[in-house]
Order: C-alpha cells, then sequence, then structure tokens
C-alpha cells in the first residue's frame, strides 16, 4: 500500500511541476524557469536526502563526469529555452534529461 501511495505522490508532483512550469513559461523566459525548478529540486534534495546522508551525499568518485553532464544539461537548457519557439522544444530538454539519467546510471554508477 506505501507503495502505491508514493507512485500516486509522485505521479501528482510531476502533474504539478508540468503545469506550473508551463504557467509561469507564460510570464517568464525559459532559462529563468529553468534555473529556478533546479534550484528547487536542489533545495529539496539537500533538505530530504541530507538528513539521511549528510556530506556523503555530495561525495563523487568522478567528479569531472558528473561536472561534464550538470553542463551538458544547462547547455541543452538554455539553448532549447532561448532560441527559437520555446514550449515546442521543451520536449527535446526532456528528452535531454532522460538521456543524462541513463548517462549516469550507466556510466557513473549511480541509481
Amino acid at each position: 500500500m506505501r507503495g502505491i501511495m508514493l507512485v500516486m505522490a509522485a505521479v501528482l508532483v510531476f502533474a504539478c511541476m508540468d503545469a506550473a512550469g508551463k504557467h509561469l513559461m507564460s510570464r517568464f523566459n525559459v532559462p529563468f524557469v529553468a534555473f529556478v525548478r533546479y534550484a528547487l529540486n536542489l533545495a529539496l534534495l539537500a533538505v530530504v536526502m541530507g538528513r539521511c546522508h549528510g556530506s556523503a551525499l555530495w561525495a563523487t568518485q568522478r567528479t569531472g563526469l558528473v561536472v561534464l553532464r550538470g553542463v551538458s544539461l544547462a547547455a541543452s537548457t538554455f539553448f532549447c529555452g532561448s532560441r527559437g519557439p520555446g514550449m515546442a522544444l521543451i520536449a527535446i530538454s526532456g528528452a535531454a534529461i532522460a538521456i543524462h539519467s541513463h548517462f549516469a546510471r550507466t556510466t557513473l554508477d549511480e541509481v
């Protein structure tokens, strides 16, 4: 039962984030909305996971690859959002996030 509730909560959070993002993109430029989204996700990660893992949460064995992944994700967000029709390129940006997640799992041995 707990697993079902967690899945339902995750779906609700994703739906709310998607709706909030679309609403904010009608008022603000895409790179700003993406920055705020990433900053809030980082803050949430620090609060929720920081209590369990402490400073080990930020430790990495392959810092260069982690930085490369972050830079490429930021570049794909910036170029997809600031050039051309921003809303139409959001799907490409979402695909880039999926590719980065796969890269993290296979190359960096993250779960």
